[in-house]
């Protein structure tokens, strides 16, 4: 695989991932059936195994225990002599091989009548001829307590032991069974006790065993171990000596402890199961069986080894999974990169597109699938901005021309717009206009003739350069008429009128005003055509708007007969002529500046000497009105002071 090809890599590596955790699962899943199904065998194993084991024992148990009993019997009919005793425990002995020894506790009358204390006969080691023993001393009866603590120790437990026995050859652990033997033909009761040694009870346990490290263990009724399946076992008391039964006594510190709750049953064990004692080997599986006499036959094994074929499955599955993850990886990873070659391509492609070359050939795709619409999109996207950017450049190159004629428009706008304002001894005047977009619809004009002042300001409906234009003749019909004819305002505004008026296809419109000041007499002719109502500003800053004459928006039709009026201006007075821009400024919160706010700020306008300053301080007053809010009209005022 290409190592220019990340998408390719990355996505097989995902695949990879995936397929990873799904088999991790399915790994997960299958050993922990398999783990189940190797308990239930293992424990139906064990348990069949501890039957038939419990079964051995306690047959051997029960001939001991029969044995004994016949023994007792047999015993308390034997004559009380040293002879009678030899001949009939040396031929019980010889006849049955697994006994190790026999002995016999003669009750205080009998050990009185006889002066024998407990003989006995036993096997020191194999091959040699039994040995009797018997000891014979003067009967003292507050001594003789033999009898008395072998038939305390009968009724809590008739088992004794184990215990070790020294011999030549070993040493041996010994178990003792005792049985109380009623009296015959008036000689009393005697205690009766047959030893066996724990070989053939530890070579039972061993084949118990089902797995090499396993153990078992024979536990009595105290809930101490009794046998285990190991031989080499612990000391459990001192050496036993005939002589001394106290001596024989089992050291309790020498057991072993083994609390039952650690035999955990099945449930137990299945809770006890986990992955990391799997792996440690510490997790053990019990199982358990009691015997007829109360004893309980334990077997403990290491999970780690009831576990070692499924160990084994799942470490070969888990190998082959890693060889089907890898051999998936390199499929995946040489197919994914055949079909994702063509998108490298497309890459390329379209960045040599992006660069401007959009006559690059895209790769051919023969599948019909979504790398080949992909394709056939690629090529719809190719002839789309081909076309995009020659309808771009024809449309650029339209806009550079309207930029240019609107920069041209602008111009001439301008230059039709008054910006000197002359110096005289009968009034101030100084006029702006601030449009809203390159080219703006407001007009404002003036013409000094004689000794009379011609005002104009008008609005005309619309923006942009064909506002600008309606503008720019306006304002020259109203110069050439003021300087070539004495028309009154009213006459020259119907004229401007009907001049709009008379083939107005488009439907422009304007608001228009016109004055006429007499500097001698400071009388003011003045004619409103829709216009604003402008603000006269007495000397004492009293500023009020004169409401003037109605009359319809220039232009609409022809033949309207405008009305004028006469008023009588003041030495001192200032007229504030300003279009719609003005009081219909708005903030951001679309409030509007406001005819209120307007004359408030004309009342405080007299504080300014030349009109230049009142122009710009209305200007200011509105932009911080508007605090940054788009302009959405033109803005024009004219101002003009009587001397």
């Amino acid at each position: 695989m290409s190592t220019r090809s990340p998408f390719a890599r990355k996505l097989s590596l995902k695949i990879a991932l995936a397929s990873t955790i799904l088999l991790l699962i399915v790994l997960l899943s299958v050993t922990a059936i398999q783990a189940g199904i190797t308990l239930k065998n293992c424990a139906a194993n064990l348990d069949n195994q501890l039957e038939l084991c419990a079964e051995k024992i306690d047959a051997e148990f029960e001939a001991i225990q029969e044995f004994t009993g016949n023994t007792g019997i047999l015993m308390d009919r034997v004559s009380l002599d040293e002879e009678s005793y030899r001949q009939t425990l040396t031929q019980l002995i010889d006849a049955n091989p697994s006994i190790f020894g026999i002995y016999v506790y003669l009750n205080p009358t009998l050990a009185a009548q006889s002066g024998i204390v407990v003989p006995g006969v036993f096997k020191p080691d194999e091959g040699e001829p039994a040995k009797f023993l018997i000891e014979r001393k003067p009967f003292v009866p507050e001594e003789y307590v033999i009898y008395d603590m072998v038939c305390e120790q009968i009724k809590e437990n008739p088992w004794f032991g184990p215990y070790l026995e020294h011999t030549k050859e070993k040493d041996i652990y010994e178990l003792s069974y005792m049985r109380h033997s009623p009296g015959y033909d008036g000689h009393g009761s005697i205690v009766t006790e047959v030893v066996v040694t724990m070989d053939w009870l530890v070579r039972s346990l061993q084949t118990l065993r089902p797995y090499p490290h396993a153990e078992v263990y024979l536990i009595n009724t105290e809930g101490k171990i009794v046998c285990n399946s190991e031989r080499e076992m612990p000391t459990y008391g001192e050496e036993y000596q005939k002589d001394s039964l106290a001596n024989a006594q089992v050291v309790d510190e020498h057991y072993y402890e083994v609390e039952r709750q650690h035999m955990s049953d099945t449930t137990n064990v299945y809770n006890e199961i986990n992955l990391k004692g799997l792996i440690q080997g510490k997790a053990r599986f019990g199982r358990q069986y009691t015997l007829s006499n109360g004893w309980t036959l334990c077997v403990n094994c290491p999970f780690k080894e009831v576990f070692a074929d499924v160990r084994k499955s799942v470490l070969f599955m888990g190998l082959g999974m890693l060889a089907c993850i890898v051999l998936l990886f390199i499929f995946c990873s040489r197919i994914i990169y055949k079909k994702s070659r063509p998108l490298n391509q497309f890459a390329s492609t379209s960045k040599r597109i992006a660069q401007g070359d959009f006559d690059t050939e895209l790769p051919i795709i023969k599948d019909k699938d979504e790398v080949s619409q992909l394709r056939d999109s690629f090529v719809d996207m190719q002839r789309s901005l081909k076309q995009y950017i020659h309808d771009l450049k024809v449309t650029t190159a339209e806009n550079e021309r309207m930029e240019s004629e609107l920069t041209l428009a602008t111009d001439i706008q301008l230059q039709a717009l008054k910006k000197t304002f002359p110096q005289n001894s009968h009034f101030e005047i100084y006029a702006a206009m601030h449009a809203a977009k390159e080219v703006g619809g407001d007009l404002y004009d003036y013409v000094l003739k004689g000794d009379k002042l011609y005002l104009c300001i008008g609005d005309v409906s619309g923006k942009g350069v064909p506002a600008a234009l309606l503008m720019m003749t306006v304002t020259m019909q109203f110069r050439q008429l003021c300087n070539s004819t004495d028309m009154t305002v009213s006459e020259l505004v119907s004229v401007i009128n009907d001049t709009v008026a008379d083939g107005n296809d488009s439907g422009f419109f304007l608001t228009l005003a016109i004055a006429c000041i007499d500097l001698n007499t400071m009388k003011m002719q003045f004619c409103s055509g829709g216009h604003n109502d402008i603000v006269i500003i007495p000397a004492n800053g009293n500023a009020y708007y004169h409401k003037a004459k109605r009359n319809v928006l220039c232009g609409i039709f022809a033949g309207f007969a405008f009305k004028e009026e006469t008023v009588q201006l003041e030495s001192g007075c200032r007229l504030l002529f300003y279009t719609d821009g003005v009081d219909e400024a708005m903030d951001k919160q679309d409030q509007k500046y406001g005819y209120a706010r307007l004359l408030e700020w004309a009342g405080s306008s007299m504080q300014y000497t030349d009109e230049q300053s009142v122009v710009d301080s209305l200007i200011t007053s509105v932009a911080t009105f508007t605090d940054g809010a788009e302009q959405s009209d033109d803005i024009t005022i004219l101002s003009v002071r009587m001397i």
